[in-house]
């Protein structure tokens, strides 16, 4: 799934690096756009991945 906008394009952003997934802070590779959060990722919470917002 194309990540243009990043995290900050995901209607599961919570601002401050933060997401459902990640609430704790989301991973270096996800924010960088590194890697795509199309998947569930080991050790997220629930079943969040990106979905533009």
């Amino acid at each position: 799934m194309p990540q243009e906008l990043g995290c900050t394009g995901c209607i599961h952003y919570q601002g401050s690096g933060k997401c459902k997934a990640f609430p704790a802070k989301i991973p270096i590779p996800f924010a960088s756009g590194e890697l795509p959060h199309s998947q569930i990722a080991l050790g997220q919470s629930g079943d969040f991945v990106f979905k533009k917002r």
